[in-house]
């Protein structure tokens, strides 16, 4: 069902007394705001059939000042998408799918596909703080208190997006283009001081018999064979040291993978809006069903209609196979980011506790066994290996 006829429809369920009679009625409902709030809306469904939405969406922006109920939301996100307030839309569209949970099938899928036509234009971004409770602020505009139930949307560009609670404070500039998803965490609370650790003092006969060595172990860093040497000549080293740098690269490389994929998804996208706009069809649901959206169309001839559908339809196809080809190179980006950094982590754990102390072989003390256990990890598969020095 289009959105001009979820309009009419609604419009008459408000006119016959469902605001009254809905689930979020309460008993003292005031008669005179709910009938203000009637009047409004069927203002908003006459502006919406006249195709006036800008007009159409201050009434039902209106209405639901005085009524807050779901089909007063729905109309009015509607309304946004199609006058060009696509962050409200946003917004709204996804308030409605959180709170309209006796809503129909068809109409959640009206709202997620109003939400995914509003995606297209604006920066999607998915907010965390470490601590509960903290005023979220983008630039200088309150969005609430963390947790957030949404997503904040914003326009295109560089936001200032902070977070306050109490006398601590954190401030992260974020950038994004149209149609783009970021994952922002903001952190509040400050790190836990470390405690250092007292040097154990050396014997008399030990000062004694390694002035020499002393030296040695202050020029090597930390009394250890220097980092470089030990990562490129002991296996310990240079094998988890490769694992980070493979993983690492491939990583980047299916990262720029899927940033492309989903570019080409969103190119996809505007080009399908602008054929229904020049076809005089909503997209709302368009990739759902296109030929009743093409069979429904006036402005479209009758022989042309078959073409048409073709065209909407392979257009639709390109778009979800390049979704979902963005989905699957950035599932892998992660994974092999995920190993990268377990080998690189790996790499100065082992460094640590198994470099030779400098100066050992001179002073003739043979270096001790060790056993090296480096964990692997790819997308599909992971394991330990075992390296031994005796």
């Amino acid at each position: 069902m289009s959105a001009w006829l979820w309009a009419r429809a609604l419009g008459v369920c408000v006119i016959a007394g469902c605001l009254l009679s809905s689930p979020t009625a309460r008993a003292d409902d005031d008669p005179t705001t709910t009938a203000a709030a009637r009047e409004r809306f069927k203002e908003g469904v006459s502006y919406f059939d006249r195709k006036d939405y800008e007009k159409a969406r201050a009434a039902f922006l209106q209405a639901y000042a005085l009524k807050k109920h779901p089909a007063v939301l729905l109309n009015l996100a509607q309304s946004e998408v199609r006058s060009g307030h696509e962050r409200d839309a946003a917004k709204h569209f996804t308030q409605y799918l959180r709170e309209a949970t006796e809503a129909s099938a068809t109409e959640r899928e009206a709202a997620q596909a109003g939400l995914t036509t509003a995606r297209t234009a604006v920066l999607e971004l998915a907010l965390t703080v470490d601590e509960s409770g903290a005023d979220i602020l983008v630039d200088g505009t309150s969005e609430g208190s963390s947790p957030l139930s949404d997503p904040i949307y914003l326009e295109p560009g560089s936001h200032s997006v902070e977070a306050k609670k109490g006398e601590h404070t954190t401030t992260q500039t974020v950038s994004g283009k149209a149609g783009e998803r970021k994952e922002v965490r903001l952190t509040l609370a400050a790190p836990a001081p470390v405690a250092a650790t007292p040097a154990a003092a050396a014997t008399p006969k030990e000062e004694s018999e390694g002035d020499s060595s002393a030296e040695a172990d202050a020029s090597s860093g930390g009394g250890r064979e220097p980092f470089f040497r030990w990562v490129t000549t002991r296996p310990a080293g240079y094998i988890p040291a490769g694992l980070t740098v493979v993983f690492g690269l491939a990583a980047g490389g299916f990262a720029i993978g899927s940033s492309v994929r989903y570019s080409d998804a969103d190119s996809t996208a505007e080009l399908i809006n602008k054929a229904a706009q020049d076809d005089n069809i909503s997209t709302a649901g368009i990739c759902v069903d296109p030929a009743s959206k093409v069979n429904g169309s006036s402005a479209i001839p009758d022989d042309e209609k078959p073409d048409r559908i073709r065209q909407y339809q392979d257009a639709c196809q390109k778009w979800q196979d390049s979704a979902d080809q963005g989905d699957t190179f950035k599932t892998a980006a992660i994974g092999l980011g995920v190993g990268a950094g377990v080998a690189a982590v790996t790499t100065v754990v082992l460094y640590f506790t198994t470099a030779p102390k400098a100066g050992s072989a001179a002073r003739g003390k043979p270096a001790a066994p060790s056993v090296a256990v480096v964990p692997w990890a790819t997308p599909a598969s992971g394991g330990v290996a075992v390296f031994g020095q005796f």
